[in-house]
């Protein structure tokens, strides 16, 4: 169990590093909730409060874009370091 965590901790410090991930993945969609919520207050889609909607919308958003943008590149990155080699002496 102590393996794992250690494995989550690196790739979480690994994601925080990455500034395309905090662009494109958080600072994004925070910022497009924030002003297309002040702009559309109030209003409703399909009877669903459009905040709740949008909130939705920006969740998907952002895990498409972090798939897309930083899932290839990391293949990538992780091939050249040998990291999958290091991923594989890891008793998991």
């Amino acid at each position: 169990m102590k393996s794992i965590i250690v494995t989550v901790v690196m790739e979480l410090q690994r994601m925080v590093k990455d500034r395309f991930f905090l662009c494109f993945s958080l600072l994004m969609p925070f910022v497009f909730y924030t002003l297309f919520t002040y702009i559309n207050r109030g209003s409703a889609v399909d009877g669903i409060n459009f905040d709740y909607y949008f909130l939705i919308s920006m969740t998907c958003y952002s895990l498409v874009v972090t798939s897309v943008q930083t899932f290839g590149i990391q293949i990538m990155y992780d091939r050249r370091q040998s990291w999958m080699n290091y991923l594989f002496t890891l008793p998991l």
